[in-house]
């Protein structure tokens, strides 16, 4: 297949003819451009989007044709641009649907739909994985969903594979732990499918089992114990434990949860606890390091006052030299659903040890509330050495942009990872 060798050794009166702008690209990405003119010893201008770049042809290309090009990284570390096929110049919803038509692949909106935003949002994928895609799509119910779940698997570097998609799926589909644990409690009894170790476990999770925890000490453990009983860190301990992980498993909710699914056990109850596993798997897989950024994704059901919920922390902060959380710089956001606040969400910065603190919730009341408590707020943080520089009260519907924009930053690992080639 025709390719173009792109690369910063170029002679000084060509580079003088090129805009001082520098494109990055990406290793499978996928771009459109098109020859402007040809230079002496095949070499020529190319441009993709607004940016120009200079290319050594290996064969001839039309002035007055648009390619699909990949990008592509070879044994001597240059970079090329492999000529997939001409392209008519279109926009990009006509654009992926020409992509798709030279690929051989269903034209489908959804598809298209996807084509599009990945080109736009220039990352890289090839037609083995719109393929997959697109058959993950045709079974999922909402299919904007479903492209977001797959771009994040591209951002994230995630394994392209169903189950994945799957996992991820279930961290967008609104059921909760508490609800899935009863569901399947429910089903098993329906069932008469009796397993101990199982129901004790999920019984854990019911509603009216209150917790008394009168300071941050009895918090942090009461998280970590309950955070082991879910299994999020079950692979970690199977694969570390001397005896293959026999002695964690018994009450860790994961391992008798792929338990059950080993089993010869009703549809129902496997559908209940493969839609656990997949939500438990989902938030592991959304919990990663990231080039110097470390990010954590925990979902976990907490009683108050006879009121069940579950809670969703999203951590992301910086690395110290020696590997540990630098817990002088960092955001987390807390998301909970409270029996009378309802929906309510707290953002935290946290620079040099200093706390901001921005409160969402629609119900405005709680304002002069939360102004008569910074003082013992202020009082407990200098405790542990931290510092309260404000507290911002904001509903949801006001700060609506800046929300969607947080939650796209937090999926993009690929703005931490450095994979972008400066060319």
């Amino acid at each position: 297949m025709n390719d173009i060798r792109i690369g910063p050794s170029f002679q000084p009166n060509l580079e003088r003819t090129i805009s001082s702008k520098l494109l990055e690209l990406r290793q499978g990405q996928i771009i459109m451009g098109h020859v402007n003119k040809h230079f002496p010893n095949n070499m020529a201008e190319v441009q993709a989007g607004s940016q120009r770049l200079l290319a050594e042809l290996s064969a001839p290309l039309s002035t007055d044709k648009n390619y699909w090009f990949q990008v592509q990284d070879n044994e001597d570390g240059k970079l090329s641009l492999k000529v997939l096929s001409a392209a008519s110049p279109v926009n990009l919803d006509g654009g992926a649907d020409s992509l798709l038509e030279q690929w051989s692949l269903p034209r489908t909106n959804d598809l298209k739909n996807l084509a599009a935003q990945l080109l736009n949002e220039k990352m890289p994928f090839n037609k083995e994985m719109l393929f997959l895609a697109g058959k993950w799509m045709e079974s999922a119910q909402d299919s904007s969903k479903a492209i977001e779940t797959i771009k994040e698997m591209l951002q994230r570097n995630l394994p392209f594979t169903e189950k994945v998609f799957t996992s991820l799926m279930a961290t967008r589909d609104g059921n909760t732990m508490n609800n899935l644990a009863g569901k399947l409690l429910s089903e098993m009894s329906a069932q008469q499918l009796s397993l101990p170790k199982l129901e004790e476990t999920l019984r854990l999770f019911e509603t009216g089992k209150n917790i008394d925890l009168p300071d941050g000490g009895a918090i942090k453990e009461h998280l970590q114990r309950l955070l082991h009983t879910i299994g999020f860190s079950y692979e970690n301990e199977l694969l570390n434990n001397p005896d293959g992980g026999k002695g964690a498993q018994w009450n860790q909710l994961k391992p008798l949860l792929l338990d059950v699914l080993k089993q010869d056990a009703p549809a129902s109850v496997k559908e209940l606890a493969n839609a656990l596993t997949d939500k438990i798997t989902g938030l592991q897989l959304l919990s990663q390091d990231s080039g110097p950024i470390t990010q954590l994704m925990l979902q976990f059901p907490l009683h108050f006052q006879h009121h069940s919920m579950d809670a969703t922390l999203q951590y992301s902060g910086k690395k110290t030299k020696d590997g540990k959380i630098d817990a002088d710089f960092c955001r987390i956001l807390f998301y909970l659903d409270l029996a009378y606040l309802k929906e309510t969400a707290i953002d935290m910065h946290v620079q040099k040890r200093i706390v901001h603190l921005t409160v969402f919730n629609e119900n405005r009341e709680i304002e002069p509330l939360m102004k008569s408590m910074l003082a013992g707020l202020r009082e407990k943080l200098n405790e542990v050495q931290y510092s309260l520089s404000s507290i911002d009260f904001k509903s949801f519907q006001e700060d609506k942009e800046k929300k969607i924009d947080l939650d796209s930053k937090r999926n993009n690992s690929a703005y931490y990872k450095g994979v972008d080639y400066r060319i």
